[in-house]
C-alpha cells in the first residue's frame, strides 16, 4: 500500500529480480535464489518476490512504510477478543533510536518491507 500511495511507484513499475540486491556491501536475498526476472507489483505479490519489495522500499522509505502500516492497524490491538494478542512491533526511525539508541539503516527498511527484522505482528 505504501508503494501505491507513493508517486514513485505504480502497479506497472518493474524491478528485475536476479535473486538478490546489494546494499552497503551486504546481499539481501530473495527466497528464490535464482531470481524471478522482471517483476511488476501483481507478480511480486503472486510470487512473493523479496527483491521487488526491497527495491520499492528504497524508493518509498521507512517513514511512509511505517505510516501506512500504522494507519491500517499494525502496532495496535485488533479489538477482537484474543487472549494472547500482542501489540507487535512497528519499526520506525524513532522506535529504533528509543529502543536501541541506534540510527536507522536502509537495511532495516529492506527487512521491514518483507515483514522481517524488528517488524512483529500477532
Amino acid at each position: 500500500l505504501s508503494f501505491l500511495n507513493s508517486k514513485n511507484i505504480s502497479p506497472s513499475t518493474q524491478y528485475v529480480c536476479n535473486g538478490s540486491i546489494e546494499l552497503g556491501g551486504r546481499f539481501f536475498r530473495c527466497w528464490n535464489r535464482s531470481g524471478h526476472g522482471p517483476v511488476d507489483l501483481k507478480h511480486a505479490i503472486k510470487y512473493s518476490c523479496d527483491v521487488y519489495f526491497y527495491n520499492g522500499s528504497l524508493q518509498v522509505g521507512i517513514d511512509q512504510i511505517s505510516e501506512t502500516l500504522s494507519r491500517i492497524g499494525f502496532g495496535a490491538k485488533t479489538g477482537v477478543d484474543l487472549p494472547s494478542e500482542f501489540l507487535g512491533t512497528l519499526p520506525s526511525k524513532e522506535w529504533k533510536m528509543q529502543r536501541y539508541r541506534q540510527s536507522w539503516f536502509q537495511g532495516d527498511t529492506l527487512n521491514t518491507a518483507i515483514g522481517q527484522g524488528s517488524f512483529l505482528a500477532t
